[in-house]
C-alpha cells in the first residue's frame, strides 16, 4: 500500500513534491521496523532531500527526517552518524515547537540512548531526565511514552550501580503498565494481542525489571519488589477473560449472560473436533468448521473481556496484602520463564538465553529469589519426563508396573535435582505449596516431584496450582454465588474414538488413543472403576 501510495504521488506531483518525501518517510520506518536497513536507508536520505530543498531548513518536518535518519543509523551502530543528525532535530523542535513539546521529549529520550550505548552516562542522564518530566507534564501517567521513559532512566541507573532509584522508576513502570494493559488487552482478539505484546515491548518491559530482581536476588528489598513486579504481570489476559465469565454467570444482563454460555458452547465444540479424527471425505468441512469456531471463540471472549474489564477494574496487589492470604504453614512459589536482561552488557549484547526462576514468598520473612537454569536444560528434563508418562503404558504391560515406575522415577529425579532441590531450602518446611508455573514447567506434576529422601512430594506437602498469585488475593475475583457441587461418575477407561462418536450424545471430550490397561474393578458404591 505505501509502494502504491509514493508511486501515484510521484506520477501525479512529481518526483519532489514534499507528499512524497512524507510516502517515503512512511515506507522507510517500514522497513526499518521489520529491519531491512538497507532498503530503509535511501528512502529516508531521498525524504531528507526533498523537505531541505522544498520547505524551510527549521521545518519541522525536515526535523522528522533528521531524527529518523539518525535512529536508523543509532540501529546499524553508527554512532558517529546519529549524534549530528539527532542534535540538529532536537534543536529545530526545541525552537519551532517549545522545550516542553512531546516531539522534543522523543528527541531527547533517543540521543540520551545514543549517549548511553556510548558510554557517555553522564551526558544521557539530563537528557532522560528532561524528557520523563516533559511527558508527565504533557501524557496522562499510564501513557506509554511516559513508560518508556521511566524503563530508560532505570536502565541508565541500573547500569551505573543506582539499583534502588532503578527499581524505584520501574516500580512506577510497572503500575503504570499494569493499568494500560487492563484498559487495552479487552479489546484485542488472540492475534492483536500477541502483536501487540512484540510490537509495544511490553513483554520486554517484564523481563528487564524481573532481571534487575534477579541480578540482585541477595537485596531483600529488591527480590520483593520483583515478586510484586511478577505477581502483577503474569496472566493478565487469562484474569481478564475469567473474570468476565463469572460476572456473566451471576450478572442480570441476558445478553452478558448468553455471550457466557455461548463461548462455553463453542469450547465444548471445539474441544470434540480437536480430539477426534475427520471422517473419510471431510477432513476439509472440519477444517473450515474448526478455523470458524476458533474465530467465534476471539470474539466472544474479546466481548466478554470488555464487559469484565468495565464491571471489575483491576487493582495492583500489594505483596503485604498477599501475605495475609497465606496461612502460616503456606508459601507462594511464583516461577517465571524469561530472558534475562543485562543492563550493562553492550548494545545487542544485552537479551541473554532464556531461564527460570522462582520467587518464594512465605506468610512472613524475606522473599526468596531463585536462578533455577538455563530453560534449555530443564525444558529437555520436562520432555523426557513425559516421553516416560507416555511409554509407561507399554512398560507396565511388557514388563510390569514396578519397572515402569523406575524408569519414569529416575526421569522425575533428574527433573526433581533441577527445579525442586534448588527451593527445598526456602520452602521445604512449609505444608502447603501455592505454586504458580510458566513455560513447560505447566506440564509437570508437582506433587510427583521427589524429595531428597525419595520420597514423592505429595507424601510430605499440599501442592495447589494459581495461574497468578493473584488467584489468593479475595477482592481481584468478583464475588459469586456458589451452587451444589455436581458429581460424575462411572467412567469408561476404555471407551474407544469410534465407539464414542456412534454414541447419541457423544462425550464432551473424546478419549486419545492409548495402551490398553487390565480392566479395572469397579467401585462398591458409586459404580466407578478402580485403578483406572
Amino acid at each position: 500500500l505505501l509502494q502504491r501510495s509514493l508511486k501515484i504521488r510521484e506520477a501525479k506531483l512529481g518526483k519532489d513534491h514534499p507528499a512524497v518525501a512524507l510516502s517515503l518517510n512512511n515506507l522507510a520506518v517500514l522497513y526499518k521496523h521489520v529491519g531491512q536497513y538497507e532498503k530503509a536507508e535511501p528512502l529516508y536520505q531521498r525524504s531528507l532531500k526533498i523537505r531541505e530543498a522544498k520547505l524551510p531548513k527549521d521545518h519541522p518536518d525536515v526535523a522528522q527526517s533528521l531524527h529518523n535518519l539518525a535512529a536508523l543509523y543509532a540501529s546499524l551502530g553508527q554512532n558517529d552518524k546519529a549524534e549530528p543528525l539527532y542534535q540538529r532535530s532536537l534543536k529545530i523542535r526545541e525552537a519551532k515547537l517549545g522545550k516542553d513539546h512531546p516531539d522534543v521529549a522523543l528527541s531527547l529520550n533517543n540521543l540520551a540512548g545514543l549517549y548511553k550505548d556510548m558510554g557517555q552516562n553522564e551526558k544521557a542522564e539530563p537528557l532522560f531526565q528532561r524528557s520523563l518530566k516533559i511527558r508527565e507534564a504533557k501524557l496522562p501517567q499510564d501513557h506509554p511514552n511516559v513508560v518508556v521513559s521511566l524503563n530508560n532512566l532505570a536502565a541508565l541507573y541500573a547500569r551505573t550501580g543506582k539499583e534502588r532509584e532503578a527499581a524505584r522508576l520501574l516500580d512506577r513502570a510497572r503500575r503504570g503498565t499494569r493499568r494500560h494493559l487492563a484498559a487495552v488487552l479487552p479489546a484485542l482478539s488472540e492475534p492483536e494481542k500477541a502483536a501487540f505484546f512484540q510490537n509495544t515491548g511490553a513483554r520486554a518491559n517484564l523481563e528487564r525489571a524481573l532481571s534487575l530482581g534477579l541480578a540482585h536476588k541477595s537485596d531483600a528489598t529488591l527480590a520483593a519488589q520483583s515478586a510484586s513486579w511478577l505477581l502483577n504481570g503474569k496472566a493478565l489476559d487469562q484474569e481478564a477473560l475469567a473474570t468476565s465469565l463469572l460476572l456473566a454467570r451471576k450478572t442480570a444482563d441476558p445478553d452478558l449472560g448468553k455471550r457466557a454460555s455461548q463461548l462455553l458452547s463453542v469450547r465444548r465444540e471445539l474441544a470434540r473436533l480437536s480430539l477426534s479424527a475427520a471422517r473419510p471425505g471431510q477432513e476439509k468441512q472440519r477444517a473450515e468448521r474448526i478455523e470458524e469456531l476458533t474465530n467465534e471463540e476471539q470474539n466472544l471472549g474479546k466481548r466478554l473481556r470488555q464487559a469484565g474489564s468495565k464491571a471489575a477494574p483491576p487493582t495492583w496487589v500489594e505483596l503485604a496484602d498477599l501475605r495475609k492470604s497465606l496461612s502460616a504453614d503456606a508459601v507462594l512459589i511464583d516461577v517465571a520463564h524469561f530472558r534475562p536482561f543485562d543492563f550493562k552488557a553492550k548494545r545487542g549484547k544485552e537479551w541473554q538465553a532464556a531461564r527460570y526462576a522462582a520467587w518464594i514468598t512465605p506468610k512472613a520473612g524475606p522473599v526468596r529469589v531463585i536462578d533455577l537454569g538455563p530453560a534449555t536444560e530443564i525444558d529437555a528434563a520436562v520432555k523426557q519426563f513425559r516421553e516416560a508418562m507416555n511409554d509407561a503404558g507399554k512398560l507396565i504391560q511388557a514388563k510390569g508396573e514396578e519397572h515402569a515406575e523406575k524408569v519414569v522415577r529416575e526421569r522425575l529425579d533428574a527433573l526433581s535435582k533441577l527445579v525442586l532441590a534448588p527451593l527445598l531450602p526456602h520452602a521445604g518446611k512449609s505444608k502447603r505449596w501455592l505454586v504458580g508455573l510458566d513455560g513447560n514447567l505447566w506440564l509437570v506434576p508437582w506433587e510427583a516431584l521427589t524429595l531428597p529422601g525419595g520420597e514423592y512430594a505429595i507424601k510430605k506437602h499440599h501442592v495447589s496450582y494459581v495461574t497468578s498469585g493473584r488467584d489468593l488475593f479475595p477482592s481481584v475475583a468478583p464475588k459469586v454465588t456458589r451452587t451444589a457441587p455436581l458429581v460424575l461418575a462411572d467412567p469408561d477407561f476404555d471407551l474407544d474414538l469410534r465407539a464414542a462418536t456412534a454414541l447419541p450424545r457423544p462425550p464432551t471430550t473424546l478419549p486419545r488413543p492409548r495402551p490398553k490397561l487390565p480392566q479395572p474393578r469397579k467401585l462398591p458404591g458409586p459404580g466407578s472403576r478402580a485403578g483406572g
